[in-house]
């Protein structure tokens, strides 16, 4: 079997993959040597042990991580165990998991609930003054539609969210990342398409392995 070398970078909320298959007997040491990984890391990948490490590069707001882990298999064998997103149930660590059909509605959603901090803080959840990063229109909707002095709050908020992620996927799918909003959690608004492609745009540090992705994730 080909030996596998899968390295990935986390932006933020969201992840950008840069995957590296290599012939056995190489590895991406430019890819390691740019992140400024140390001898003993690199031998730790080789010992099949993963290695992460946080990357000083962007804004204060801005958190990075770079990553490397040796896979001992076929390209196709990866791609057949990451592609089983149920599998995922039985690893630590995973509270729940599920993969959306084509058309989701909110019965696929079913078991998704907020977190007890997450509803209190949706509670005094104010346009330019929240604890969660959401847009004016959704901050707007949980102040309108929920009726926070009645005992079954957190659950209308619950079904109020799962709706209003079935309206983000419907968004997104029409309108790719600019449909992801503005976030106004914050004094100053924060375009989500823009912040995310100066994001990505930072892994221009790194070898383009993957060119392709880095479209698809932008375009």
């Amino acid at each position: 079997m080909r030996n596998a070398v899968i390295a990935w970078l986390g932006l933020g909320v969201s992840t950008a993959v840069a995957a590296l298959a290599q012939p056995a007997g190489r590895q991406p040491l430019d890819i390691f040597a740019t992140m400024g990984l140390t001898p003993k890391q690199v031998a730790a990948i080789d010992g099949g042990r993963p290695v992460a490490k946080v990357v000083s590069w962007g804004e204060p707001s801005e958190v990075y991580v770079f990553g490397a882990v040796y896979v001992n298999g076929s390209p196709d064998a990866y791609l057949r165990t990451a592609r089983n997103v149920n599998g995922l149930a039985s690893v630590d660590g995973y509270l729940a998991i599920g993969e959306l059909p084509a058309n989701p509605t909110s019965a696929d959603l079913a078991r998704l609930t907020l977190e007890p901090d997450d509803v209190k803080a949706l509670k005094t959840c104010r346009e330019g003054a929240c604890d969660l990063q959401l847009p004016a229109g959704s901050i707007q909707r949980f102040r309108e539609s929920v009726n926070w002095s009645r005992p079954d709050a957190a659950d209308q908020a619950s079904v109020l969210a799962r709706g209003m992620l079935i309206e983000l996927i419907d968004a997104y799918r029409r309108g790719g990342n600019e449909a992801l909003g503005v976030y106004r959690d914050k004094a100053h608004p924060a375009r989500v398409a823009e912040q995310f492609a100066t994001m990505v745009g930072r892994a221009s540090a790194l070898p383009d392995v993957l060119p392709e992705l880095r479209n698809y994730l932008l375009d």
